[in-house]
């Protein structure tokens, strides 16, 4: 049953990862520079508000912080482990790298505006490992 537990808190992470990536990050700065698109006045403008989004889509997809990014490939690779064998093997590696993903967004702080990801994700992850659930 526990294996049950801990693929639905993996599905509900990914799910979360990818509509906080998807639409509370990229989808947001795509409308701002579709704003600074329209208010262009040269190429170069134009050109600075498109690295502008695209660094903002980094930085909020948790892509521009190696520290970050380290901890977010480490979650999604024990979720795909965890996929290919179906075993408790990888529950608290993936609850570790979970947490270690939750605490290294918050060290960020609020400038990289992963407060959204961290609040809503983290009551998720309030998991004891070893509790059984029948």
């Amino acid at each position: 049953m526990r294996q049950h537990y801990l693929r639905h808190i993996m599905t509900v992470f990914l799910q979360y990862c990818i509509s906080y990536m998807t639409i509370g990050t990229v989808e947001v700065h795509w409308l701002d520079f579709e704003l600074a698109f329209n208010e262009a006045g040269s190429i170069e403008e134009l050109r600075q508000a498109h690295d502008n989004m695209l660094y903002k889509c980094l930085q909020g997809c948790m892509l521009a912080s190696p520290k970050l990014f380290h901890k977010l490939r480490k979650a999604l690779e024990i979720c795909s482990k965890f996929a290919d064998d179906v075993s408790l093997n990888h529950e608290s590696s993936f609850i570790t790298a979970v947490s270690g993903l939750i605490n290294a967004a918050y060290l960020e702080g609020p400038t990289a505006g992963l407060d959204n990801f961290t609040k809503e994700i983290a009551p998720i992850f309030q998991y004891e490992p070893r509790i059984a659930l029948t």
